[in-house]
């Protein structure tokens, strides 16, 4: 014979778990109706209107950006002075550059007077050479007008003067030659007559 308070208590398990069950299979039935997607909605794309804007994309997020690879600028102009050269304009941090843009402007006062200083030297350097190239071609002109001209004239003297100066030299040798022959014998006779008178 059975127990009547463990055959009440047995049907009460069983009765929770098929309501436990059809509360369930309720839930499923429900969640699948609400789900489900709307045909209408499936069948018809969406759709925007296209417009040209600017695109923004913001990143939530919290911590510190830093470049993956830093170009290091360093100044090659060798400072003039003890104190370094001195810094009038940088850009702000995070700029946005490119290829060519200026990023930081020195003071070139000492370099500017010194470029100064080298333009007028070379300027007098060229003036030297241009006045150098003058005299040159100045000098060249005067050779080849000496040569052609003044000199052969002056050489054409020259020999004018040597010929006149041969042609006299010859004539006073001819002279010469022409005197010595007589001197010498009136020199013989006169030493006859000595030796003769000397005898008388």
């Amino acid at each position: 014979m059975t127990n009547p308070h463990s055959s009440r208590h047995g049907i009460s398990k069983v009765q929770m778990i098929m309501a436990l069950a059809i509360v369930t299979a309720l839930g499923l039935v429900t969640y699948g109706f609400v789900s489900r997607p709307d045909p209408k909605a499936i069948e018809k794309p969406l759709t925007k209107v296209v417009h040209k804007g600017s695109f923004e994309h913001v990143v939530l997020e919290q911590g510190e950006i830093e470049s993956s690879s830093n170009v290091e600028i360093r100044c090659e102009v060798k400072s003039r002075g003890m104190s370094g050269i001195t810094i009038i304009d940088v850009v702000p941090e995070g700029t946005t550059v490119e290829k060519g843009d200026v990023l930081v402007k020195l003071d070139s006062t000492a370099l500017d007077q010194e470029q100064i200083q080298q333009q007028i030297a070379c300027n007098t350097a060229e003036a030297t050479s241009i006045q150098s190239k003058n005299t040159y071609e100045a000098a060249k002109i005067a050779k080849t007008e000496y040569l052609e001209a003044t000199y052969k004239q002056e050489e054409q003297l020259v020999l004018s003067e040597v010929f006149v100066a041969e042609q006299n030299m010859r004539t006073a040798k001819l002279a010469y030659d022409s005197a010595v022959p007589r001197t010498s014998g009136h020199r013989h006779v006169a030493a006859v007559g000595r030796r003769e008178v000397c005898r008388r």
